[in-house]
C-alpha cells in the first residue's frame, strides 16, 4: 500500500506518531492578582512537563489563554514546533480553613 492510497487518519497517525512527547494536567491558578482578588476559585492553568514526574517545566497556559490544550487535545503547537501531549491527573485542590 503505498502512501496516496493509505487513508488520511492512518497518514495523520503516521505524521503525529514522529512527535515528542510532553505530559500535561491541569493546576490551581498562578496569577496572583487572581489569587488574590478570588481565592477560592476554581481557574485551573494548563501546565506542561517534560517527563511523567512533573519535575521539569516546560509550558504554561493561564487559564484566560483561549488557545490552551484541552483534554481533547493530543497534540498542540509551542513555540513553532508540534508536540504530543500525554495527559496527568490534575492537581486537587484541598481545601484550607
Amino acid at each position: 500500500m503505498n502512501q496516496q492510497s493509505a487513508s488520511p487518519a492512518r497518514q495523520k497517525r503516521v505524521v503525529q506518531s514522529g512527535l515528542v512527547t510532553v505530559y500535561a494536567r491541569r493546576e490551581p491558578t498562578r496569577t496572583t492578582v487572581a489569587r488574590e482578588h478570588a481565592p477560592k476559585n476554581r481557574w485551573r492553568d494548563v501546565v506542561i512537563y517534560r517527563d511523567s514526574a512533573c519535575t521539569q517545566l516546560f509550558g504554561f497556559f493561564p487559564f484566560w489563554v483561549s488557545r490552551r490544550p484541552t483534554r481533547a487535545s493530543r497534540r498542540f503547537m509551542l513555540n513553532c514546533y508540534w508536540w504530543a501531549i500525554k495527559w496527568l491527573p490534575d492537581v486537587q485542590v484541598t481545601a484550607t480553613t
